[in-house]
């Protein structure tokens, strides 16, 4: 059964947001001044209203809420743990257990250190940068084959360093198993 809590730690939001147990966030309504077109000041109201995530960037549920002209976002999972989890510290990050990351039911979420959540992801599979996978990679799997190769047949490491746009330093580690070792 789904539950609501009020968001009371993020200061300028007090009364205004609202977080439920299943990972929705609505918007309380509320009433402000403003300068109209000829200069007169009026008092808007904005009713309740339900706020619709969108997705970042990193893959998480965020939803941006404007109060008084000052719009500002917020990471659904972080304001369903801050409501309805315990055990939160300054520092920690919130784990979803299951590794779904859209998934921000109470049950799926726990407080953790970075170490720990980074743990987490590596065990369930859910982060592998290691050969092709690596964002930062300038070499693949099949070209440091061929590396390789032509190590075996007498190329040098300098021209290969050349052909391939890497150091020198880079074909020796690849030579001696220290760098790509996932690839045979």
């Amino acid at each position: 059964m789904e539950q609501w809590a009020e968001v009371t730690w993020i200061e300028g939001y007090r009364g205004v947001l609202d977080v439920s147990s299943v990972g929705r966030v609505r918007r309380r309504s509320y009433k402000y001044e403003a300068l109209g077109r000829w200069g007169k000041t009026h008092t808007t109201t904005k009713p309740d209203k339900i706020l619709s995530p969108f997705i970042d960037n990193n893959g998480y549920p965020t939803i941006a809420a404007q109060i008084s002209g000052r719009r500002k976002k917020f990471l659904v999972h972080r304001l369903v743990a801050r409501a309805f989890v315990e055990g939160y510290e300054e520092g920690l990050t919130v784990n979803h257990i299951n590794g779904i990351k859209t998934d921000n039911r109470v049950e799926n979420l726990e407080w953790v250190t970075l170490a720990e959540n980074t743990q987490h992801q590596w065990r369930t599979g859910l982060v592998d940068l290691r050969a092709d996978l690596s964002p930062k990679r300038k070499l693949s799997s099949g070209e440091v084959r061929i590396i390789r190769r032509m190590l075996s047949m007498g190329a040098t490491a300098g021209e290969l360093a050349t052909l391939c746009g890497v150091s020198s330093s880079t074909i020796y580690l690849i030579q001696k198993g220290h760098r790509w070792s996932s690839v045979t």
